[in-house]
């Protein structure tokens, strides 16, 4: 039997055509058998990871305790994390800045971004500036009635825009307390906070890029008399404003409402706000976020019918409600659902998570409602994790394919999971979630945040070394490796050599277009020519 051996190139043209967002962190390889093809004709395309995906990222892991990590988007594909540090003997607040590879772009350790020098309460939030970095919110004073507004901005390369001691959002006599931040989508922020004055109030001051306020000295008045409480949630109105909601009223008779204010600092709503819920005895707001169409979703815990129940709402951007009067139910399981968090899903709809105890443990369970308020997973709720602990700090974002993505801390075991569920409600991993760290003692409060190209970061507090310290992980979600079916030619080559096999030419092109949905659409084309050999069967 006489053989045929026809070795040649291997060529590969690769194109990638990006459309919303890069896909710079993730390097396309063809593999190829140094022999022959796989048994079922076909090669393997790998889809690398980023190089930090599968390794914990050490954030800071300076002396003294580091707490409490939030983050947001640097808008080109990564985050910029801060968190309150004690390293120099009082709580000041630090950050850094990570791309989409898991690269600190910022000093080890982190920078400098505000100098609080807290030594009592203090409470800080953060959002981007639209510009590469992130504008720092907080409340801060020697005691309780003296606690005042502050505001920082750091910018792309880490350092800080508005002095060393940030800028003054309000100072006014009594309390001010729990600030809350958005972008105004120019450079600057609307902060809300709880404020002591009027029985309770909630009051709004916009800072623009430059650190200067813009509306009246101290803040706009949202609303009076809260009573008890005085803490506000915001989310964009999507044209320079604001939506804020809140909870009020003696306890336990408590209702929630809603107010809009504009980008010039007027309010758009009745005088007392938009009623939201009135129904029923005690009720907590738990979330706001926008409808994307100038409105809002919101999501809170009533106990109307003696258990407490998940219920959601949309306003219009007139403050009308879409989704019924006094809300929507979303479960009503038996026992008590708590703690819900709302996540936009970018089509006027939203993803609903919550704790819940119907099995008499702490699980989780979720929920997806559409833009007209349409129930689409399983009546009371799909199952994302049953396990029996307590369970806090619930962090969600959206995934590449239409989906949602969330990490918890287990109080009980003290370690933090995750899991990823389809925009069908599947889960991608088992009841128990995905174990992204479980070290020694304790870790806790994670934040997750959409990185795109299908990947998640999660960051959170780590005890493992006895003293608090921040560490991150990348999660890619997308499959590890894509399987390309092979279909070759019979066309013989008449060149011949010593082996004994008989094989052929194969001269073919592949060609994959694959779309990554997350914050944008990647399309990814490749056009592989491959010029290889297999093993023929031997002529009769």
């Amino acid at each position: 039997m006489k053989s045929k051996n026809i070795t040649k190139g291997f060529f590969l043209i690769l194109i990638i055509i990006l459309i919303g967002s890069s896909l710079s962190c993730y390097n396309f390889n063809v593999k190829q058998s140094s022999n022959e093809l796989s048994e079922d004709n076909s090669i393997k395309i790998d889809l690398t990871t980023p190089k930090a995906s599968g390794t914990e990222i050490p954030i800071c892991i300076e002396t003294e305790n580091q707490v409490d990590p939030k983050l947001c988007s640097d808008g080109v594909g990564g985050v910029i994390i801060v968190w309150l540090d004690n390293r120099s003997g009082s709580i000041d607040i630090y950050a850094q800045r990570i791309n989409s590879t898991g690269d600190e772009l910022w000093d080890t350790n982190g920078v400098l971004a505000c100098a609080i020098n807290a030594n009592t309460y203090f409470l800080f939030e953060i959002c981007s500036d639209g510009q590469g970095g992130a504008i720092i919110t907080w409340y801060n004073g020697t005691s309780f009635a003296a606690f005042d507004i502050f505001a920082q901005r750091i910018n792309s390369t880490g350092d800080i825009q508005w002095g060393s001691d940030g800028v003054e959002v309000c100072t006014e006599g009594s309390e001010q307390l729990y600030p809350n931040i958005i972008s105004d989508g120019s450079g600057g922020a609307i902060i809300s906070w709880g404020d002591g004055r009027s029985s309770g109030s909630i009051y709004a001051q916009k800072i623009n890029s430059t650190g200067n306020a813009t509306w009246i000295s101290n803040g706009v008045q949202i609303t009076k008399d809260l009573g008890m409480g005085g803490y506000g949630y915001i989310c964009s109105d999507g044209q320079g404003g604001a939506i804020i909601a809140w909870d009020n009223g003696t306890f336990p008779d408590r209702n929630i409402y809603a107010q809009r204010i504009d980008q010039n600092g007027a309010v758009k709503w009745t005088t007392v706000g938009t009623p939201v819920c009135t129904l029923g005895k005690y009720k907590s707001i738990n979330g706001i976020i926008s409808d994307g169409f100038g409105g809002a979703i919101l999501a809170w815990t009533d106990n109307r019918t003696d258990d407490f129940d998940v219920y959601v709402q949309r306003l219009y951007k007139n403050g009308n409600s879409l989704w019924g009067v006094n809300g929507m139910l979303i479960c009503s399981a038996e026992n008590d659902q708590k703690s819900p968090r709302v996540l936009s899903d970018g089509l006027g709809g939203a993803f609903i998570t919550w704790v819940d105890e119907r099995n008499f443990i702490n699980e989780i369970y979720g929920q997806r409602v559409t833009s007209n308020g349409g129930i689409l997973w399983n009546a009371n709720g799909t199952l994302i994790c049953s396990v029996e602990s307590e369970k806090d700090t619930i962090s969600l974002c959206r995934d590449y394919s239409g989906g949602a993505f969330m990490a918890w801390d287990e109080e009980g075991e003290s370690d933090i999971y995750a899991q990823s569920i389809d925009n069908n409600g599947i889960r991608k991993w088992n009841i128990v979630g995905k174990a992204v760290c479980t070290e020694d003692n304790n870790q806790g409060t994670p934040q997750v945040f959409n990185l795109g190209i299908g990947s998640v970061i999660v960051v959170w507090e780590d005890q493992r070394n006895d003293i608090y310290d921040i560490y991150a992980h990348i999660i890619s979600l997308l499959p590890g490796t894509s399987t390309i079916t092979i279909i070759s030619d019979d066309d013989d080559d008449d060149d011949d050599d010593d082996d004994d096999d008989d094989e052929i030419d194969l001269n073919f092109p592949v060609i994959i277009v694959a779309s990554l949905l997350s914050a944008g659409v990647a399309v990814v084309a490749m056009f592989v020519l491959v010029k290889t050999r297999v093993i023929k069967p031997p002529r009769r």
